[in-house]
């Protein structure tokens, strides 16, 4: 389990440790899905948007 912040993974991220940011989706998946579920009432609709949100960041 890594116990790093959200906030020091973003420093990381920031400096260019880019693989870091997988550990925010992994941490986030799960909140970030129920979000776009709860908007849409979609589930592929959401799981495109999780995606599409995640190819965004890189």
């Amino acid at each position: 389990m890594n116990t790093l912040s959200d906030n020091a993974i973003m420093l990381r991220v920031k400096a260019g440790d880019l693989d870091k940011m997988g550990l925010l989706f992994e941490r986030h998946n799960r909140s970030l899905y129920g979000f776009l579920f709860h908007m849409t009432c979609q589930r592929e609709a959401s799981e495109d948007l999780g995606k599409s949100g995640e190819e965004f960041a890189f």
